[in-house]
């Protein structure tokens, strides 16, 4: 294998597989013998036994890489989906922190002079040794019953994951989004004690035209700082032309790719014009008892460079719908 080769194969990270995959037999312990006759005519022995720390090698200076590389997934093998004389795939705990094991596969074709290729999840193949003359795999098996499964990731179905509507006693507002002038709110759901990430689908608010009725209305899903103002990084956009709104009424905003995120932080919605004119009202609220916790309404007079600091008795009226992912059932705080 040349340098550029391994480098190649030392390095390389490919996309995930999200494929699941299911195993009848747990493999309890692998034994795997190999030899690989390189273009110099050396030779590599290979024996590892999975899950165990254990590894006996035979390695010369052109195939030793390939060998530790080789013990080193073996050792770590769980599920098995391929075990033939010259081919193996096997999945690996998880090396991208997404807790989704990784899918590992060697192959020789068994024709003398082909390559043992590699292939990490669902990437191409990559070459390892080129001019292979011998590759022989044997494995030692043993069926168990009733292993205990951990806990699995499951996404709920859409819900409304938190709102404001109008509260008792509060006063209604609203807020003209025109040129430079802006709206946000901040929102933090609270979520099962066993969430590992969630997502937006759609957040409606409530809304009317202004005048002609030939704005855009610029809505933003961004991050919130540490004082629950909108920052830079936006996840986010969707345009909403102010012809489809009418008098006061919910309006949709069809999110769907803000996912993945953080249960222990906030998030902001903000609108904007988006064609430097009227673009329409929005309808927000004051000194209702009680209002919504963890949400908190803000205005901008510079297109959003910079938000009035966030009041506990303001928000708009606002509901922000999306998915959870927990590990089993949620479990509600």
């Amino acid at each position: 294998m040349t340098g550029a080769s391994a480098q190649h194969y030392r390095s390389f990270r490919p996309e995930r597989r999200r494929a699941g995959v299911s195993l009848i037999e747990l493999i309890a312990s692998v034994a795997i013998i190999g030899v690989l006759a390189v273009a110099l005519g050396s030779t590599m022995i290979l024996s590892a036994r999975a899950n165990e720390q254990a590894v006996q090698l035979v390695e010369t200076p052109n195939n030793q890489g390939i060998v530790k590389q080789i013990a080193s997934d073996l050792q770590l093998a769980g599920a098995f989906t391929e075990r033939t004389d010259t081919s193996v795939t096997f999945s690996v705990p998880d090396r991208d922190g997404d807790n989704i094991p990784e899918t590992i596969s060697y192959a020789w074709s068994g024709i003398p002079g082909d390559p043992l290729v590699y292939r990490y999840n669902n990437s191409s193949l990559v070459t390892i040794a080129d001019d292979v003359h011998s590759f022989a795999l044997s494995y030692l098996l043993r069926t168990t019953q009733g292993i205990p499964q951990g806990p699995q990731e499951q996404e709920s179905a859409e819900m409304l994951l938190i709102f404001h509507d109008d509260a008792p006693g509060g006063i209604l507002n609203f807020r003209i989004i025109a040129r430079k002038k802006g709206a946000a709110q901040y929102f933090k759901p609270t979520l099962p004690t066993n969430t590992t990430k969630w997502k937006i689908t759609r957040a409606r608010v409530m809304a009317e035209t202004n005048g002609s009725a030939t704005g855009t209305l610029t809505f933003r899903i961004t991050t919130a700082d540490g004082a629950m103002k909108p920052t830079s990084l936006v996840l986010e956009t969707v345009q909403i032309p102010e012809s489809s709104l009418g008098g006061w009424a919910y309006i949709e905003i069809p999110f769907g790719s803000t996912s993945d995120l953080n249960p222990a932080a906030g998030y902001c919605l903000t609108i904007l014009d988006g064609a430097s004119g009227l673009s329409g009202n929005i309808r927000w609220e004051k000194n209702g008892s009680p209002m919504t916790a963890n949400t908190h309404y803000m205005t901008t007079n510079n297109t959003g460079s910079s938000w009035t600091n966030p009041v506990d008795n303001e928000d708009m009226l606002f509901e922000i719908y999306g998915t959870v992912t927990t590990t089993g059932e949620p479990q509600w705080p």
